[in-house]
């Protein structure tokens, strides 16, 4: 028998060194705690596993912010989880991570596998991951195996097991980077010529929006010829970007990967590359988190030649989605983003991708991105959402589903939004239903073409109806679909999504008498033109509740620009309001205040996880409107439940 004293490759077989890492709930719901492992069977395990761990809870955004590296990253892991202190993963020195279902949902950032690596984690054990986690793992060279496969038990029991058992169950391309040693080890091998690239050979059949953008997009041979007849769900292809973006916290990850792999100078091409300085907007200039970031990322964009948005006096441009909306996507593009609200964007008919920083920095030599066709479920919108019912309700709706929210059936598939209510749907409102998308763990969301669509992007862009209307993609009439969700809006109800999970999404009359401290109107989601004119409406003519610090933001400039052209800008602050600047920060807990901060919030951002707007805030998701309520209030409640005053005109 082999000497069991470390987990490493060596002539393709693996070791593993000490008992796994189990992560586990204890019998009252909600209450967690982990134990290494002490039975190295996993079966039996199954239902004492904790499910649906964040990228949050595996490292705090706090720590991403503060560091960068896995040396430090390591020691933090999972320190959110209850029964779980700094160092305890670290100090079991085990090797196999055994967990739920739908591990590692939500945020891209690598920080998560970096923290992973740096406690010593090389196996994931799941009974479910989801995609941009399980990408992110690949690309660090972490093996993910499904729950109970031979090979899982195996590991878990200490046997040896060959390296080509570990990763039989990847596709093709994911085996070469996994034995390449990563992502930018495999980009390397690539551009010397030492790999192929995925050979695509489907007939021509009939396509979803998202299967004809990737066909359109396929890498056929090298890197100048594009473009197969069809896909399928399932074909595995490396598909040409037509725009990319990152921001500071993640850029600074991409510039160490490239480095450690590339040397000194890299090969890069800036063409149709951004740079946002947006995610610490919110965070003083001066303190260390900030000057490293952006000092790294200033001095990565003049090296290179990409064009960045800098923070300035008055904020930044706006939160990077935004802009990309307003400024750079066209319909039928496919979008590389370093964000996992990257599928905001599929609002323009585009298939945007929220990847992680690996894939963002191998993007930037390649031009392209490892992709797996996935399925798509279709959303067909009908009818008209009550008075005063909003997208964010309808959205809260949707993922709370039992299908959706329970059995995960949107998970790594495609949501795309169709119907006749599209027509008359507001395009602000739209872009929720696609930016939220991820929240049911989608692959990403995106919008068949219509009327809405057409006039934001003649408005926005400056192009011609014809010149639009070329550039948008349909789906063929017989495309197969994993399943089609028929949703009549007449039936959505005012929705208020629950602290830890967006898809825990109850009706507002549930939460009544729910008492709020802090109220938040803005970030990527809640912070539009649409919104701000709904919660001047509710603020007109009342003042926030004395208990009650509210933050208001625009999503951009000339979101911002146009709410003062309006007068909300001056409702909000005889409210009692304090408008902040433009950018990423609250949402993430990129703030000063965060820190310290205890409060039941109540806000219209996209994401509420444990912990995620800071270590004592406990955050509610709702709409703009009831955000507002809520802090006129000091209640959750819906603003038909305000005493009703006489109002000026808001607008």
């Amino acid at each position: 028998m082999v000497e069991q004293i470390s987990t490493r490759i060596s002539k393709d077989r693996l070791w593993v060194s000490s008992k796994p890492f189990f992560l586990e709930k204890r019998v009252v719901l909600g209450d967690f705690q982990s134990k290494n492992g002490l039975e190295v069977k996993i079966s039996g395990t199954e239902d004492k596993l904790l499910s649906r761990v964040s990228t949050d809870s595996i490292i705090n955004s706090s720590w991403c912010m503060k560091y960068s590296d896995s040396e430090n990253l390591g020691w933090y892991a999972f320190d959110d989880i209850e029964g779980i202190q700094p160092g305890d993963l670290k100090k079991s020195e085990a090797n196999v991570l055994v967990v739920g279902q739908s591990f590692g949902r939500g945020s891209s950032r690598e920080h998560a596998q970096l923290a992973l690596k740096g406690a010593g984690i090389k196996f994931i054990v799941a009974k479910s991951s989801e995609r941009i986690f399980r990408e992110n793992c690949r690309n660090y060279g972490i093996y993910i195996l499904p729950f109970g496969s031979l090979a899982s038990s195996k590991l878990v029991s200490g046997e040896i097991i060959e390296l080509e058992e570990i990763i039989s169950h990847y596709d093709k391309l994911s085996q070469d980077i996994y034995r390449a040693g990563g992502l930018l080890r495999y980009t390397k091998a690539r551009l010397e010529g030492y790999v192929r690239l995925p050979f695509v050979d489907t007939p021509i059949r009939p396509m979803t929006i998202a299967e004809k953008i990737v066909a359109k997009n396929t890498r056929v041979n090298g890197i100048g010829e594009d473009g197969v007849y069809a896909v399928k769900p399932g074909d595995v292809v490396l598909a040409k970007t037509n725009k990319k973006f990152a921001y500071e916290l993640q850029t600074i990850v991409s510039q160490q990967g490239l480095e450690d792999t590339f040397g000194d100078f890299a090969p890069i091409n800036p063409q149709n590359t951004w740079l946002f300085e947006d995610h610490l907007a919110l965070m003083p200039p001066d303190v260390p988190v900030t000057v490293r970031h952006r000092d790294a990322q200033r001095a990565f964009a003049e090296k290179y030649n990409i064009p960045e948005y800098r923070a300035g006096r008055d904020g930044v441009e706006g939160i990077c989605h935004t802009v990309m909306l307003e400024k750079h996507v066209l319909p039928g593009e496919l979008v590389l983003g370093n964000d996992s609200h990257t599928c905001e964007l599929g609002a323009l008919n585009t298939l945007a991708v929220g990847k992680g920083a690996s894939e963002f920095a191998a993007a930037l030599i390649t031009g392209d991105i490892p992709l797996e066709v996935p399925e798509t479920i279709r959303i067909k919108l009908h009818g008209k959402l009550s008075e005063g019912v909003t997208s964010k309700d309808l959205m809260l709706s949707i993922l709370s589903r039992r299908d959706i929210g329970g059995d995960l059936i949107a998970s790594n598939r495609v949501m795309q939004f169709g119907g006749d209510a599209l027509e008359e749907l507001d395009f602000d409102d739209q872009t929720v239903l696609t930016n939220m998308a991820i929240e049911g763990q989608a692959f990403t969301g995106i919008i068949e073409p219509n009327k809405k669509l057409f006039e934001f992007v003649m408005d926005k862009h400056g192009l011609k109806r014809d010149e639009v209307e070329s550039l948008l993609v349909y789906p063929d009439e017989n495309a197969e679909y994993f399943d089609t969700i028929n949703i009549d809006l007449d039936s959505i109800k005012k929705m208020v999504a629950l602290p830890g999970d967006t898809q825990n999404a109850v009706q507002i009359d549930t939460l009544k008498e729910t008492s709020v401290e802090f109220a938040y109107i803005g970030s990527c989601t809640g912070g539009k033109l649409k919104d701000l004119r709904e919660v001047a409406k509710v603020l007109n003519g009342r003042t926030v509740s004395p208990g009650v610090e509210m933050q208001i933001q625009a999503s951009s400039k000339s979101v911002m620009e146009q709410a003062k052209a309006e007068g909300l800008i001056e409702i909000f602050v005889s409210a009692g309001a304090k408008v902040i600047s433009q950018g990423c920060g609250n949402c993430m807990g990129a703030t000063e205040e965060a820190k310290s901060r205890v409060a039941n919030a109540i806000t219209s951002t996209n994401r509420s996880f444990k912990e995620r707007m800071g270590k004592h805030t406990k955050a509610y998701l709702a709409s703009p409107d009831v955000v507002a309520a809520s802090a006129v209030a000091g209640i959750i409640c819906a603003p038909n439940d305000l005493p009703q005053i006489k109002l000026l005109s808001a607008a």
